[in-house]
């Protein structure tokens, strides 16, 4: 999750020098999954992104997590078996698959 800094008010500029600090406390609530960073953002683990826990070769390629569901609306298990341990696994099967009939991903607090 990024911060544009731009042509914007003197409130949101004081804002984003404290943005770190800020986002380490927004995890994303994954509803369609288009926005929310499969490897990069907070999203499954409550401290941690999925990057932390990668056993993949080379480094994570920046993907959201709809990459990671099959057409038919399921994890795509052969590919996360790859990359992710068994313990992750775990907790990933505990939650539903996302949705693209629903809203869009939103940021919220832990």
């Amino acid at each position: 999750m990024s911060l544009r800094v731009g042509n914007c008010s003197r409130l949101w500029r004081g804002f984003s020098l404290i943005w770190d600090d800020v986002r380490g406390s927004i995890k994303g609530n994954v509803r369609n999954d288009m926005h929310t960073r499969f490897w990069f953002d907070v999203w499954l683990d409550k401290d941690y992104p999925l990057r932390h826990y990668y056993i993949g070769q080379g480094e994570p390629v920046d993907t959201c997590v709809a990459d990671w569901v099959t057409r038919s609306g399921e994890w795509n298990w052969p590919q996360l078996q790859m990359v992710l341990p068994t313990n992750v696994l775990l907790r990933l099967a505990a939650i539903p698959t996302p949705n693209a009939s629903l809203v869009v991903d939103v940021p919220c607090w832990r």
